[in-house]
């Protein structure tokens, strides 16, 4: 739903250092997961914020026609390396936005810091969240969507020199969408699926493994 009009904020907006709770490892369906929020009126840039034992994604969840989809971003050193699902989210996050966060693996607790150096600028004509993809960078990567012909999800495998080929901070789990109405499609790494699946290298004709979810009967279709 949208809707036009004017928002007044009352007090004291923030500004300057500000540091989440600390967030926490617990939970068995959902470990390390945690859910934050944009402290500032202005955008927030997450490929500049302070991670301290929390990964490099973020996920934060969005109206796309009539259901609701999660978005993903993995930052990676640079700004352009950054890598999204769908293509075209970018790394701004909008004023008052929620978004997940994950405690790295081994960690119990971890926190999340942000600075004014962080806070960013972004052409309200355009959609909030999203614009064109990053041009800059020359990875290789394969784009998967599957579709029932009204809703479809995406997932990445693309390849970095850093990475490994296990699950490590190169790669984006994959949050269901919860939506029998949107099929789901993944890779895996050992036991977490991924919706972005950073890998070394592979030997040339290697499967890999892909999960689908379909959640009710439909024709599907699949495409680079």
């Amino acid at each position: 739903m949208t809707s036009s009009g004017a928002i007044t904020f009352k007090g004291k907006l923030n500004s300057g250092s500000i540091s989440t709770p600390t967030l926490t490892r617990n939970g068995v369906v959902s470990s390390g997961f945690n859910l934050i929020g944009n402290p500032y009126p202005s955008y927030l840039n997450w490929s500049a914020v302070v991670r301290t034992d929390v990964g490099t994604t973020m996920w934060y969840r969005t109206q796309v026609g009539e259901v609701y989809k999660f978005y993903t971003y993995l930052t990676g050193a640079l700004e352009e390396d950054g890598i999204s699902v769908p293509a075209g989210v970018t790394n701004l996050i909008p004023p008052m936005q929620a978004f997940w966060v994950r405690v790295s693996a081994g960690k119990a607790t971890g926190l999340v810091g942000f600075t004014n150096d962080m806070r960013a600028h972004k052409d309200v004509a355009s959609n909030i969240f999203r614009a064109p993809a990053a041009t800059k960078s020359t990875r290789q990567l394969v784009r998967l969507q599957v579709s029932n012909g009204v809703n479809d999800d995406e997932t990445v495998l693309y390849f970095n020199p850093n990475a490994t080929n296990g699950f490590d901070t190169y790669d984006s789990p994959k949050m269901s969408h919860d939506n029998a109405a949107i099929p789901e499609i993944y890779s895996t790494a050992g036991a977490e699926k991924l919706v972005i699946n950073g890998m070394n290298a592979i030997p040339y004709d290697t499967e890999l493994a892909l999960g689908l979810k379909t959640g009710q009967s439909n024709s599907f279709t699949l495409q680079a």
